[in-house]
C-alpha cells in the first residue's frame, strides 16, 4: 500500500501540545539539551512565548518525531514531505539523519531564523481565492515584497516588509482577493533570511545526508530529490525561497490515495482537502494511532 506521510511547519503549535509525545529516549534527549522547562512551556506555555521561533520549530519536530516512530513500527512510507519546518522531519522520517543530528540542525535553523527576523523586520500575509500567477502580477509594483509559500491554488502566503504587505493587501483587495495578516515573527521564505541561508551552509555542508529510505519530496523543486548534495542544497535555499506545497500534492495525488499527517494540528489536512485528496488522516498524539492504522488497512 503507498502510503504518504506528511508534516507541519512552524505555526501548528499549540499549548498542551505534549499530550503528542510518545515515552522514549527523544523526551530524555531534549530535557537534557533544554531542561524540564521545555516541557512545562509545551504544557502549560505561555503561548506568546511558546510560538517563539527558537522553541516552536525544535517543539514541533520533537512532537512530529516521536509519532512517526511509533507509526513505523507497523505502518512505513512510501513517501514523505513537510511543509517548510516539516521537510526536517521529513527528512528525519526518511532515515536521512538521525534524530539528535536533525534536532541540532533545527535548534541552529531556528537560531538564525530568529536573529534574521530581528534585524531585518518583517511579517507574511495569506491570500485566499485567487490564483498565484494573478498575485504575482499585482503585487509586482510592490517593494520587498514576495510569495513565500504556494499551499493550495488558490491560498498562497506572501512575505515582505510591513508597508510592502500593507501596500500588496491594497492591491489585492481591489481586485477581490482576501487577505489575512499571520501571526509570525518575520518575513520567512524570503530574501529577508538572507542571514540565515548564509549562517545554515557550513553546519549542512558538515552533516552527512544518508540516501532517503523511502520517497522525499523536497518544498524548493517540489519534487522527488535523492541525491544528498541536493538535499543539502534545497535545505539551505528553502530559508530563502518559496515552498512549493501545490505542487508536491498534486503531483502525487493520483499516485498516493491514503495520506498520514503526522504532528499537532490539522492544517494539511484541510490543505489536502482544498486539493482534493480527501482520504488524508491526522495523528495528534499516540492515543490516535491504532485507531488511524485501522482505518488505513482496514477500509
Amino acid at each position: 500500500m503507498n502510503i504518504a506521510m506528511i508534516f507541519p511547519g512552524q505555526g501548528a503549535q499549540s499549548v498542551g501540545m505534549d499530550r503528542g509525545l510518545c515515552d522514549d529516549e527523544k523526551s530524555a534527549y531534549v530535557k537534557k539539551e533544554l531542561g524540564e522547562q521545555f516541557f512545562t512551556l509545551l504544557a502549560e506555555g505561555p503561548e506568546d512565548v511558546l510560538k517563539k521561533t527558537r522553541w516552536s520549530q525544535l517543539a514541533i519536530f520533537l512532537v512530529s518525531a516521536s509519532l512517526v516512530d511509533r507509526l513505523k513500527e507497523t505502518c512505513f512510507p512510501s513517501v514523505v514531505a513537510g511543509l517548510s519546518l516539516g521537510e526536517y522531519t521529513a527528512l528525519y522520517a526518511a532515515s536521512c539523519l538521525s534524530f539528535e543530528e536533525t534536532f541540532q540542525l533545527i535548534k541552529q535553523r531556528a537560531s538564525l531564523m530568529e536573529a534574521a527576523c530581528e534585524e531585518n523586520p518583517g511579517s507574511m500575509s495569506a491570500v485566499i481565492g485567487m490564483d498565484p500567477e494573478e498575485i504575482a502580477r499585482i503585487i509586482a509594483p510592490c517593494e520587498d515584497v514576495s510569495i513565500a509559500n504556494y499551499n493550495t491554488p488558490l491560498q498562497t502566503v506572501l512575505a515582505g516588509s510591513f508597508s510592502g504587505l500593507k501596500d500588496a493587501q491594497a492591491l489585492l483587495s481591489a481586485q477581490g482577493a482576501k487577505t489575512i495578516p499571520l501571526s509570525v515573527e518575520g518575513a520567512f521564505h524570503s530574501p529577508f533570511m538572507e542571514k540565515a541561508r548564509e549562517g545554515l551552509i557550513a553546519y549542512i555542508d558538515g552533516l552527512s545526508f544518508q540516501k532517503p529510505a523511502c520517497r522525499l519530496f523536497m518544498n524548493v523543486p517540489g519534487q522527488e530529490v535523492s541525491s544528498a548534495s541536493l538535499i543539502k542544497e534545497y535545505l539551505i535555499d528553502q530559508v530563502t525561497s518559496p515552498v512549493r506545497w501545490t505542487k508536491i500534492i498534486q503531483s502525487l495525488k493520483k499516485e498516493i490515495h491514503t495520506w498520514i499527517e503526522v504532528g499537532p494540528g490539522k492544517k494539511l489536512s484541510a490543505m489536502n482537502g482544498k486539493m482534493g485528496v480527501l482520504r488524508t488522516y491526522s495523528v495528534q498524539e499516540e492515543s490516535q494511532i491504532g485507531e488511524v492504522l485501522e482505518k488505513v488497512y482496514v477500509q
